[in-house]
């Protein structure tokens, strides 16, 4: 089963995936649902964490972590859409993120292996199930793709696994992310919540500055030369974001946070046919979370030791924020 990754990653597939989401799903139909369920559900969410609790850590953490994974559900048939399958899928991402940014457990290929199995043997009976009753949902474009033979099982099966695990680990890292970001800049926290009209440029902002990618692996399809270095075809190269982020000859000040920064050309979702196809969501789920936070109106502080950031090299994640709200 953990031969699904390899497949997943592959350019010519993640490229033929990407377009048909983009042009043979409705785009604009699963932008108004998905709009609609992401203020819904970020609220409701967001409302039962904060409510009476002065303190938050991991009640914080375990109730925005529900967030990403059942706004994926939407997307995929109703009927699917519940909060135990929403624990059950951030259960099977968490094992598979053990794998892929948990470099120093020393069970993560087991842990990793179950995550994947049992992950992957749900979404291939979704798949089965909408082969035979097609609708406009993210599995129902990777049936079409499979019915047509563009897509074996294993591929579709395997992009389905992709579609989750992705959208669930970024974006919960971007909101713990964001949120430590904003603690550790005061002024920029109570400036936002002056003025949230700020708030997109905010999360275009939080993106650039403590985004959840920090590379991008890469392998190198030909003999190229660049900035002095030779770069031989089949070499693997790490395209670093987070370096992009805070290039100085990009970015003003690249190494202050500034809410309001424009232009904020970053690469916090990729660039090209890689570009994230989950960043608008993202981006509502971000902005609707942290609105929730300041319409509180009680200062946000942190309540205990600073954060602890998970040590690895792809990713960029909080392990442990606890915060106050004062």
């Amino acid at each position: 089963m953990l031969l699904l990754i390899p497949i997943v990653l592959s350019g010519v597939i993640g490229a033929s995936v990407g377009y048909v989401f983009r042009y043979q799903v409705k785009a604009r139909r699963l932008a108004i649902v998905a709009t609609a369920i992401a203020i819904f559900l970020v609220l409701e969410i967001t409302s039962g964490a904060l409510s009476s609790k002065n303190t938050i850590g991991e009640n914080l953490g375990d109730q925005l972590e529900l967030i990403p994974p059942f706004l994926f559900l939407y997307l995929l048939p109703a009927a699917f859409g519940s909060f135990l399958v929403a624990h059950r899928f951030r259960t099977w991402s968490q094992g598979l993120a053990t794998l892929v940014f948990a470099s120093g457990l020393p069970d993560r290929h087991r842990r990793g292996r179950e995550a994947m199995t049992a992950l992957a043997t749900y979404l291939g009976e979704q798949l089965t199930h909408r082969r035979g009753q097609p609708a406009d949902d993210l599995l129902g474009a990777l049936a079409v793709l499979q019915a047509a033979g563009e897509l074996t099982t294993e591929e579709a099966t395997a992009n389905a696994v992709l579609l989750l695990f992705a959208g669930h680990e970024t974006t919960t890292g971007l909101l713990a992310n964001g949120l430590a970001a904003l603690l550790a800049h005061p002024e920029q926290l109570e400036r936002l919540r002056a003025d949230q009209s700020l708030m997109p440029s905010a999360v275009e902002e939080l993106l650039r500055f403590e985004g959840p990618s920090k590379l991008m692996p890469r392998w190198a399809i030909q003999d190229v030369e660049l900035r002095g270095r030779r770069i031989a075809s089949g070499d693997l190269v790490y395209l670093v974001q987070s370096a992009a982020n805070r290039d100085p000859s990009r970015f003003a000040e690249p190494d202050s946070l500034d809410i309001a920064r424009d232009p904020n050309p970053h690469l916090g979702f990729g660039y090209g046919v890689h570009y994230c196809l989950g960043a608008p969501l993202a981006r509502l789920e971000t902005a609707i979370a942290l609105s929730r936070l300041l319409d509180r109106g009680a200062p946000i502080k942190l309540a205990g030791d600073p954060p602890r950031w998970r040590p690895n090299l792809l990713g960029r994640a909080v392990e442990s924020l606890e915060v106050r709200l004062a």
